[in-house]
């Protein structure tokens, strides 16, 4: 389950993101994900503002797709997306754009519980706007799969797009993974 061997170190940009993303391959379980228990928001002060966790629950009848709640968002979210999305179902987020793109990266990572780096570029009143974004899957204990999700985030002016390929295009919101 653990990204180690089944896919290559993940590259960040922005050096907050290599750093959590470090502290997260530190609570690998040998070869498994880490549990919620074992990240400790303390450890996580100098980009707490920054992070957001979401749990995975599965559909509520056969083939219907995983959906995503936020358990909690940094204070950073919600300045920059002008809404409070903690306790929050990402399907009834307001901006469509935003709610599919985010869906389809929290879908990758629990869908085979790798890590993943995006690049996030949508345009505002104020212009374009890009971040970089770490998606951190967390175990359920003893059961198989990914329980939550880890977001951490970070703005970025000069998005570096290597390696990386287009998984939500609408309107003027783009969303690259690894």
């Amino acid at each position: 389950m653990g990204d180690d061997g089944r896919r290559a170190l993940l590259k960040f940009q922005h050096a907050d993101l290599a750093r959590l993303y470090d502290y997260w391959r530190e609570r690998c379980r040998g070869d498994g994900l880490p549990l919620r228990d074992d990240i400790d928001p303390v450890d996580l002060g100098w980009m707490l503002d920054r992070i957001s966790l979401f749990e995975c629950h599965p559909g509520s009848g056969p083939g219907e797709a995983m959906r995503f709640r936020c358990r909690v968002a940094g204070t950073w979210y919600s300045r920059r997306f002008d809404f409070e999305a903690n306790g929050s179902w990402l399907d009834d987020w307001p901006d469509a754009a935003m709610r599919e793109s985010a869906q389809a990266f929290y879908r990758l990572i629990a869908g085979d519980g790798a890590a993943r780096r995006v690049v996030r570029s949508f345009e505002t009143d104020d212009g374009a706007v890009a971040y970089e974004g770490a998606g951190l899957p967390l175990a359920a204990g003893q059961q198989p799969g990914v329980a939550m999700i880890l977001i951490g985030a970070a703005p970025i002016a000069d998005p570096d797009l290597t390696g990386l390929r287009l998984i939500h295009a609408a309107g003027p919101y783009r969303n690259w993974s690894s």
